[in-house]
Parts: C-alpha cells; sequence; structure tokens
C-alpha cells in the first residue's frame, strides 16, 4: 500500500508541491485508531494523542524555518532547539544553517506557555487547562465557572494535565 501523499506549501509566496512519505500506513493507522478505541474503552487510558511521522526530501534551513513561523503565527511563546552533536563548525562560522548528520531541529509557536525552565533548573508549568472565557452577564459567568468546578469535561482535561505535567 503506498504511504505517499502530496501537500502544498508556501514558500516566499510561491506554490511548490512537496511529497512527504508517512513511517505508517493508512491501514496500520486505522489498526492504531482500534487499539487506541480499545485503551479507551477499557479505562487503561483516557486520552491519546496519536500522531504520525512525515519525511520529506526538502529540508529547509531550520532557524530560517522558525523565522517563517514566528512571523506566520507569532504566539506569545515559541522555541527553536538545535540538537546537532555532529554539526560541522565550519558551517556556523560561514553564517551556515542546516543540521548534521544525526541531528534535529525543533520550531514551535504556541498561545500557552506549557513549561519553563529557569537558568536555575526551576521547572514551571501554566497550560491553559481549567479556563473559560468570562461574560458581561453575571448569569453566564456563573454558569462557566459552574462547568469548570462540576462539569465531567472540564475535570477530566484538568486531569489529564496534570496527570501529563507529572509524569511526562
Amino acid at each position: 500500500e503506498p504511504r505517499r501523499s502530496s501537500t502544498l506549501s508556501v514558500d516566499e509566496g510561491k506554490q511548490r508541491r512537496r511529497t512527504f512519505v508517512s513511517e505508517r500506513s493508512k491501514a496500520q493507522y486505522l489498526r492504531d485508531i482500534e487499539s487506541v478505541d480499545t485503551y479507551l474503552r477499557s479505562g487503561e487510558s483516557y486520552e491519546v494523542c496519536l500522531t504520525t511521522t512525515l519525511h520529506t526530501d526538502h529540508s529547509p534551513a531550520p532557524f530560517e524555518m522558525y523565522k517563517k513561523l514566528r512571523k506566520f503565527s507569532p504566539a506569545p511563546h515559541a522555541a527553536f532547539l538545535r540538537f546537532d552533536p555532529l554539526r560541522v563548525r565550519a558551517a556556523e562560522a560561514e553564517g551556515g544553517d542546516f543540521i548534521g548528520p544525526g541531528g534535529l531541529a525543533v520550531c514551535c509557536s504556541s498561545p500557552e506557555r506549557f513549561l519553563q525552565v529557569s537558568a536555575g533548573g526551576a521547572v514551571e508549568s501554566k497550560p491553559f487547562k481549567g479556563t473559560a472565557a468570562r461574560s458581561d452577564d453575571p448569569d453566564a459567568d456563573a454558569d462557566a465557572v459552574k462547568q469548570l468546578l462540576q462539569g465531567e469535561k472540564s475535570r477530566s482535561e484538568n486531569l489529564m494535565i496534570v496527570d501529563l505535567v507529572r509524569n511526562d
């Protein structure tokens, strides 16, 4: 079963067709969804993030990609992380922007600060779970507070995020 799919990416105002290859086939992905359903129904898990890694032969310069992400999605919390054990130092001196063999770059942008690590090593997490929009109507505002305190969905989200922060 072919695992290739195409998508359009925008690069400097021009549309270019890129080919991406999934690490798993559609049939395997559907089997994985069935497994997740089994875990959820048995109570083994209450939330799963089933992701798929995609590969492409196009490798944009990592920091340039991060700068484009920040321009496109200027969220208040962002990070550019480079893990590159075999990076060629000469390229760095010449202003090169690439990842060497075995290296990895992470570019992210988020409206919430999931983790912050201080210079002293203290870790703080401030995810968005357990919030609701305020209302000018006191009755609607009181209903939102009640749902946050008593709603099954809010309780499940809060338990999930506490578990995530504590264990991950």
